[in-house]
């Protein structure tokens, strides 16, 4: 069944898996030739606590190459409750933490699918505070710890404790990573949208960071009227402060995409002074994008489809204003305001 390598052949691992899961003699020499094969094909639920624990070990020695691929259902076998004195054991180590990166990274992509295990939550949520071990190992910790905290109470406060951390620079996080991570576990149902305009860091530094920049680019998935219209408000009121952030991290379409949202959600329920302030948001955020852009667009079309809108907003523009140079003045503002919709 195996090659030169002593691995089993790809075409024999269902026949491998399927012997290890009936033939208890076999077991140890396929859980250390081909762990993989075994999850992947086999039944691994009615193995010992000592052949779950060879196996854990032998996929361990496998990690970097397993993390994305181990079925929900092997996770939940290898996360049984007999398991969790190895797992504990091998997370709380102290000896050879560099050399069982990979290992650790591995358990905790488990505990992040298998079955909950409430105990883990603190020891969790401390890896996720303790930054010697890097970034990488702080955000699966996240990940792993929102997946075993039973206590909906309990995991929002020390998220938010944790977000707070951030904010202040008490805990390192370079690539912002850890921070869209919380912010997207919090966000909007225990951070207002109002506020999470607060949560985006000040400076130059380019962030490519996949979780982070996602999701400032869906901020307005999934949100209510009320939650959008908040989130366009606190725009409004930090526009000059956000504006040049999100247009330095290559997120200089967000302001058009949420404003675009607000009306969309809104229609005709805006009073016009709010519509005013708003429109702020298109008159400083359209000299970043071109003229097709998409949201420009369609901020463009809503207005020029509410003629009698447009003139309340003209008026509210030009009121005050008095000789020739302020107005022609007010009027070139107007005209950015309004996205050089087309005039009623």
């Amino acid at each position: 069944m195996t090659g030169g390598d002593g691995i089993v052949v790809t075409e024999l691992r269902g026949l491998s898996a399927w012997l290890a899961a009936v033939c208890r003699d076999a077991r140890p020499v396929l859980i250390d030739g081909d762990p993989m094969g075994v999850c992947l094909y086999g039944d691994i639920y009615d193995f010992s606590l000592a052949e779950k624990r060879g196996l854990l070990e032998s996929l361990s020695e496998r990690a970097a190459s397993l993390i994305t691929i181990l079925p929900p259902d092997a996770a939940k076998s290898l996360t049984s409750p007999d398991m969790v004195p190895a797992i504990r054991g091998t997370l709380t180590e102290t000896e050879g933490v560099d050399e069982r990166y990979e290992t650790i990274i591995f358990l905790l992509s488990i505990l992040s699918r298998g079955r909950p295990l409430p105990e883990f939550s603190d020891l969790l949520f401390n890896m996720v505070l303790d930054g010697r071990r890097g970034t990488t190992v702080q955000r699966y910790a996240l990940g792993a710890f929102v997946h075993n905290s039973e206590d909906y109470a309990d995991r929002v406060s020390k998220l938010k404790d944790l977000l707070g951390a951030i904010r202040s620079g008490n805990i390192q996080d370079p690539d912002r990573g850890l921070l869209g991570a919380v912010l997207t576990e919090l966000y909007p149902d225990e951070l207002s949208a109002s506020d999470v305009w607060d949560y985006l860091p000040e400076g130059g530094e380019d962030v490519s960071d996949y979780q982070y920049l996602r999701f400032w680019n869906h901020l307005t998935d999934d949100l209510t009227r009320e939650q959008a219209e908040a989130l366009v408000d606190g725009l409004t009121a930090r526009v000059w402060d956000v504006l040049p952030v999100l247009e330095r991290r290559n997120l200089r379409n967000v302001p058009l995409a949420v404003l675009d949202h607000a009306l969309q959600m809104s229609g005709d329920s805006i009073d016009c002074e709010t519509l005013y302030r708003w429109l702020a948001i298109a008159q400083r955020a359209r000299w970043s994008v071109s003229e097709t852009n998409p949201s420009l667009n369609s901020i463009r079309n809503w207005l020029e489809q509410r003629p009698d809108v447009q003139k309340e907003l003209i008026l509210l523009g030009l009121g005050g204003s008095s000789g020739p140079g302020e107005i022609r003045r007010c009027v070139v503002e107007l005209k950015e305001r309004l996205c050089n919709a087309e005039r009623p």
